[in-house]
């Protein structure tokens, strides 16, 4: 059986020509968090309920202008065309339609008449994600690095394992007073790299009192070889 994948490890999105002209909804519907945004229409209803279970459907639409495995999404007589950038960890809902089957603007014709640029999601689609995922990220890092960090504390010596607001991975152990912090330098899942702006965050929440600057860096943490894609923070004794 495949395993579920984990609905932290994907972002959900409609880009701003499916919401504005597929669906004729007004501009701020655009900008808004999705538990509102999902609210305005059914398809959008749809969309972050049931692709928040699973990142792809289960009808693939062929014919398509732009080069990407895209699946059909339902709500009623409303079709939607949805496609998970695995690269990016984003499922977009890239158009959608009322369906009339047989008729000339039914959602499946209309879907495979929009040329490449018009169908993919635009450098601004993407910057307004991934500004959401920046605010959502400063939201949770507090709670999260607090939690790592009186784990080890508790539990001295011993090397501890978390992840930052889902997607910065940490290990952690204090000995003799001092806490040693490795940090993947890659963002789960995937293989994109840290932002510096994220990295500085999770620093900054580690050691509150302490400037970047001032802290130490080595591939060593609790005297073992970090693993290649880590670094480890430390202050000075």
């Amino acid at each position: 059986m495949a395993q579920k994948p984990d609905p932290k490890s994907y972002e959900l999105a409609a880009t701003e020509r499916c919401i504005r002209r597929d669906l004729d909804l007004p501009a701020d519907a655009v900008t808004e968090e999705p538990a509102t945004q999902r609210k305005r229409h059914p398809l959008l209803e749809a969309f972050y309920s049931r692709r928040a279970s699973s990142p792809v459907g289960q009808e693939t639409i062929e014919g398509l202008q732009a080069n990407v495995v895209a699946y059909s999404l339902h709500a009623g007589r409303w079709r939607g065309l949805t496609w998970h950038d695995e690269e990016l960890c984003i499922v977009w809902l890239l158009a959608g339609r009322y369906h009339r089957s047989g008729e000339r603007d039914d959602s499946y014709p209309h879907f495979r008449g929009l040329a490449k640029h018009q169908l993919l999601p635009t450098e601004e689609d993407y910057e307004r994600v991934f500004d959401r995922e920046a605010h959502a990220f400063a939201q949770t890092v507090v709670s999260d690095v607090a939690a790592i960090a009186e784990q080890a504390r508790a539990q001295t010596g011993e090397i501890v394992s978390g992840r930052v607001a889902s997607r910065v991975a940490v290990r952690a152990v204090e000995q003799g007073g001092s806490l040693q912090v490795a940090v993947k330098m890659q963002l789960y899942p995937g293989d994109e790299q840290v932002p510096a702006e994220w990295l500085m965050t999770v620093l900054a929440a580690f050691f509150p009192d302490a400037r970047f600057e001032e802290l130490l860096w080595g591939r060593e943490l609790a005297g073992a070889r970090a693993a290649s894609d880590e670094y480890v923070f430390s202050l000075p004794s």
